[in-house]
């Protein structure tokens, strides 16, 4: 989070009581490492509180900057770049002979 302080205009700071839509980080060590991507307002992720939660999970294999902020990206709505949906008229697949250079 200090990276994002740093390099980005986005900020990070604890909830509030009256927060409708927060960021849970979570360590639990059965579960791996993912972040759900963006804010999520569907029923499976309201609280019973009727607040909506956003779920990271951190395993201690995951305990370092470069995943921690890949994971933090996620949830602030990032995907996978090879995931885009305008990705494939990007690329073209011609296979050629890597001898024939």
């Amino acid at each position: 989070m200090i990276a994002f302080r740093k390099h980005t205009c986005i900020r990070f700071r604890l909830r509030k009581q009256t927060d409708m839509y927060y960021l849970s980080i979570y360590h639990n060590y059965n579960e791996g490492c993912y972040g759900d991507v963006g804010r999520q307002t569907s029923v499976y992720y309201r609280t019973s509180e009727g607040k909506f939660k956003t779920r990271m999970n951190m395993h201690s294999i995951c305990l370092n900057g470069p995943n921690m902020i890949h994971k933090l990206m996620h949830t602030i709505g990032f995907h996978h770049e090879h995931q885009r949906v305008d990705r494939d008229p990007r690329f073209s697949n011609s296979p050629r002979d890597p001898d024939s250079r």
